[in-house]
Parts: structure tokens; C-alpha cells; sequence
């Protein structure tokens, strides 16, 4: 039962943690390339959101492995 519960918000953590980079990445598409290649300054932003990118992907990665074990172990 408790176990279930965990499953159950870490889909709804990540449901909603996606819509977030999702709204991001568009936010971040929209802004012209050639703001970004002015300086470095103002490359920054995008380095840091690569490095979310690969947090939120491994994260994903992490609990799409729980929830098929979780599966296989029922």
C-alpha cells in the first residue's frame, strides 16, 4: 500500500516537473540564438539548462527502473 503511494507521487512529482521543462524548453526556443552568442554571459543560461536537462533525464531514467522492478517483483 505504502509502496504504491510513493509510486503514485513520484509520477505525479515528475508529471508535473516535465510540464515545467517543457514550458522552459519553449521559452527558451522562442528567445533568438544570436542573444546567446553575444557573450558568454549570456550563454550561461543555456550551459545551466542543459545541466537540468541531464538531471531531469537521469532522474526519469531512475524512476521508469523503480516502477519496472517494482512491476516485476509484484
Amino acid at each position: 500500500m505504502f509502496k504504491n503511494f510513493i509510486i503514485t507521487s513520484l509520477k505525479i512529482l515528475f508529471i508535473i516537473t516535465t510540464i515545467k521543462v517543457g514550458v522552459f524548453a519553449l521559452t527558451l526556443d522562442t528567445i533568438p540564438m544570436y542573444y546567446f552568442k553575444k557573450s558568454i554571459i549570456n550563454f550561461l543560461p543555456n550551459l545551466v539548462t542543459t545541466f537540468y536537462y541531464v538531471i531531469y533525464v537521469s532522474v526519469f531514467i531512475y524512476i521508469i527502473t523503480l516502477i519496472i522492478k517494482n512491476n516485476i517483483g509484484k
